[in-house]
């Protein structure tokens, strides 16, 4: 009784949801990056639905991996899109450190400036923020 469902969160490429029984996919990531990236972050998701028919939850614990190994899908919780090579949407604002220059995208207007830089740790709230 599972179904599939695109949805458009930048922040997440896929989503398992035990309440509706529906796998999401984000329609950016599929249509900017490789099937064998996306065929991975869905068999991550069907990893999470088998987890929660056989325990009745989900968590990326050691069973959770278990079953990650039994698929061939990786296991990663989060991802970096850089350092996992992974093609991201354009964001419309930016924040930028005014001491290191550290940039950041951010897919909604923030609404208060950053306490901590996550390229220097300066932690005076010093930042640009652009509109593209």
């Amino acid at each position: 009784g599972w179904k599939f469902n695109w949805h458009k969160k930048k922040i997440a490429l896929g989503t398992c949801s035990y309440n509706r029984k529906k796998i999401y996919l984000a329609e950016w990531y599929v249509e900017l990056n490789d099937k064998d990236e996306v065929m991975d972050t869905i068999l991550h998701e069907i990893a999470h639905a088998i987890d929660i028919l056989k325990r009745g939850y989900t968590r990326h614990d050691k069973v959770w991996k278990a079953i990650c190994d039994e698929l061939g899908c990786s296991d990663k919780t989060t991802f970096d899109s850089v350092e996992d090579n992974i093609i991201m949407p354009l964001a419309p604002y930016v924040i930028i450190c005014q001491k290191c220059g550290y940039c950041e995208p951010k897919y909604r207007k923030p609404s208060k400036k950053p306490s901590v830089c996550n390229g220097c740790g300066y932690n005076n709230g010093l930042y640009k923020l652009i509109k593209q």
